[in-house]
């Protein structure tokens, strides 16, 4: 009776432990505590040979894609994983060193907004009696007055949302103007109803502006967790400008795109150690403003040497595509950081 792997079902030889199709064993399916160890230490010092070489290879500008061209694939680590895994880190830093202050910033803004739209909302309310009281006694009317004016001056009495959005006859584009008083008391769809925001958009624009106006600082740790995947949809987008500058050469899209990887795998990196120096540095430290000066434009020459050896130009027309490159890379990236913001500010 033949045998059959029990991994691919490929008939094995007579003679032989190991499938010439998968590579796997055969066995019953029991392994004893020593081989179930020696598997596990073999894959982590595969994992850490693979870690370390790329990491030295990384350094020298263009020798990973150059390696990965020629086909040493097996040594190092796959180009996606690699920028993939560098721009967690990268961002998981930001949220550890930085991410805190900011959504406390935001959220000390917040408690200022609200200390303001309550204190418009009493003054409202302080308005309508003096009013009243006004009309009841007459002769003390120039008190009260100057009492409500004493208690208004430099206060708003309304709070200006900032969203332009079509409100009015003739589609005129206008800014919607809240009370204080119904911003401190009416919900969101109170609010959409009594200033006759009728349009679908219109109404989901402003919804999430009252939302973002109401819980900002969570908003700052959500889009952070989006930005990974702004940066792995931009990479194909850079990759088509890259296609482009150097369509006479022989070079597919995917070429490209495993030099966008690299590249951008050692700039997330060095920025990570940037943030950590900063972060266990005293606020005082001199050095900081010169590591990050350094560190730029380290990265920046990184990327011009890296550019020369993969694509095997002369310094002059690698110069002159380098800051092609850069010119559609700033406009692009600015794009898709508009877009993931706006994107996800609507469905926060």
């Amino acid at each position: 009776m033949n045998r059959l792997c029990h991994n691919c079902h490929y008939p094995l030889p007579r003679y032989g432990q190991y499938c010439s199709h998968c590579g796997q064993k055969y066995t019953d399916g029991r392994i004893t505590l020593g081989e179930l160890l020696h598997d596990f230490i073999t894959n982590v010092l595969n994992i850490d040979n693979k870690l370390w070489q790329t990491w030295r290879a990384m350094w020298i500008p263009g020798k990973l894609t150059r390696a990965y061209f020629i086909g040493r694939q097996a040594r190092y680590v796959a180009p996606l994983r690699l920028f993939f895994f560098s721009s967690v880190i990268l961002f998981a830093v930001i949220g550890f060193v930085g991410l805190e202050e900011m959504q406390e910033d935001i959220s000390q803004g917040i408690r200022e907004n609200e200390k303001e739209t309550y204190y418009g909302a009493f003054l409202d309310q302080l308005k309508t009696a003096t009013d009243t009281l006004q009309r009841e006694m007459p002769t003390d009317s120039v008190v009260l007055d100057s009492l409500y004016s004493r208690m208004y001056r430099g206060h708003s009495d309304s709070t200006n949302l900032g969203l332009e959005i079509n409100i009015g006859p003739n589609n005129q584009f206008g800014l919607v103007r809240v009370a204080n008083a119904d911003l401190a008391t009416m919900n969101t769809d109170e609010l959409l109803d009594k200033y006759q925001v009728t349009d679908y958009w219109q109404r989901l624009h402003l919804r999430q502006y009252i939302r973002l106006t109401r819980e900002g600082a969570d908003f700052t740790g959500f889009i952070m967790g989006k930005m990974v995947w702004m940066l792995l949809l931009l990479m194909p987008a850079l990759a088509f400008v890259l296609k482009l500058l150097y369509i006479r050469r022989s070079f597919y899209f995917v070429e490209h795109l495993v030099y966008l990887f690299h590249i951008h795998a050692f700039a997330f990196l060095t920025l990570v150690l940037m943030l950590l120096i900063n972060y266990y540095s005293p606020e005082d430290a001199g050095f900081l403003p010169v590591m990050y000066t350094v560190g730029l434009l380290g990265i920046y020459l990184y990327f011009y040497l890296a550019q020369r050896r993969v694509y095997r130009q002369g310094w002059f027309k690698t110069l002159v595509k380098y800051g092609i490159f850069q010119f559609f890379y700033l406009g692009l990236l600015i794009f898709f950081m508009v877009l993931t913001f706006v994107a996800t500010a609507l469905t926060y």
